[in-house]
């Protein structure tokens, strides 16, 4: 079963999972889709919490991969939107896997994000051992899934991997990173020249590898693992890179940084100046050596494959 299967990241790991035999289902919150990707049977889940019927859903399924989640978003939200956070990815996740353990589920996959280590690595990449630090109701509310399954795991003997992962990327992404693309395509003036940072990515195609190494292991035991493509970047190069792909000339210009903050704060975007300027690492060599686990692809590869999907976007908007 994969929760969130028509989703980003769910329509890559459905393709890997075909194609390595899997039979599979999905659920979907959209009632107008009919048929997941790939032509899967999709269960209608129009919302995530404790009040959740999962009986039917997950009636014969061996493993789960949970990705449907409420997701990060930047700005400024109400207290309501706050507790969705709550709402969906700890009492929803809590809810399945109960209904998991009573259905007989062997094991559970739960999709989490890095920013449980912290928002931001100091000369050293986030590793499995490090305290875990979240700062916002996103990364708090996922961590407090990751505590709960855990216990459960404990006390049921379901067998649990958490994967953390950094900002994922490729065809269909959307979001901030969908934003920057937008921005270097219309060859924006981008003042991020001065930020010398380096941060992880992973290319959807390498997340839905993971996942599926996850499946097909056996005796894997429950275990936390953080994930990457391998290779840091600095926000200046991921900008040429887009922009090589783009084939248009990055447009970066130099201000020092202190203004590039004091700008944020007088726009209210001190937030998306910290996402840019910020070092994120993560170290993902546990996962490799004990799954046996490598991506597949190359951040180049990755970057290209999701440029050539964008590239499409814009021609198909202009007809």
């Amino acid at each position: 079963l994969v929760t969130g299967a028509c989703g980003f990241i769910g329509h890559a790991v459905v393709k890997h999972l075909r194609e390595q035999g899997h039979t599979i289902c999905g659920t979907t919150r959209d009632d107008m889709v009919k048929i997941g990707p790939g032509n899967i049977p999709l269960y209608l889940v129009p919302k995530l919490d404790k009040d959740t019927e999962w009986d039917r859903v997950i009636s014969g399924a061996d493993i789960v991969i949970h990705l449907a989640a409420r997701v990060h978003e930047m700005g400024k939200q109400t207290n309501k939107e706050q507790q969705e956070y709550f709402t969906v990815n700890e009492e929803g996740t809590e809810k399945l896997v109960l209904a998991a353990v009573d259905a007989g589920v062997k094991r559970f996959v739960f999709i989490s994000t890095i920013k449980v280590n912290g928002e931001k690595t100091h000369g050293r990449p986030f590793t499995e051992n490090d305290e875990p630090n979240p700062k916002d109701v996103y990364s708090i509310s996922k961590y407090n899934a990751e505590k709960t399954l855990l216990k459960i795991q404990k006390s049921t003997g379901i067998e649990l991997i958490i994967l953390r992962v950094p900002l994922v990327y490729g065809p269909r992404v959307k979001g901030n990173f969908y934003t920057l693309l937008r921005a270097c395509f219309r060859r924006k003036l981008l003042p991020l020249k001065s930020i010398k940072n380096c941060r992880s990515f992973l290319y959807v195609e390498n997340l839905a590898s993971a996942i599926t190494r996850c499946v097909s292991k056996p005796n894997t035991g429950s275990k936390i693992y953080l994930l990457s493509d391998g290779v840091d970047i600095s926000t200046p190069k991921l900008i040429e890179i887009i922009s090589f792909f783009l084939d248009v000339r990055p447009r970066l210009f130099y201000i020092p940084l202190g203004v590039l903050f004091l700008l944020g704060r007088l726009f209210g975007k001190l937030a998306v100046v910290e996402r840019l300027t910020d070092s994120l690492q993560v170290d993902s060599t546990l996962i490799r050596k004990e799954l046996e686990w490598s991506p597949p692809f190359s951040v180049e590869e990755g970057m290209k494959r999701t440029l050539e999907w964008f590239n499409e976007q814009q021609r198909y908007a202009k007809k």
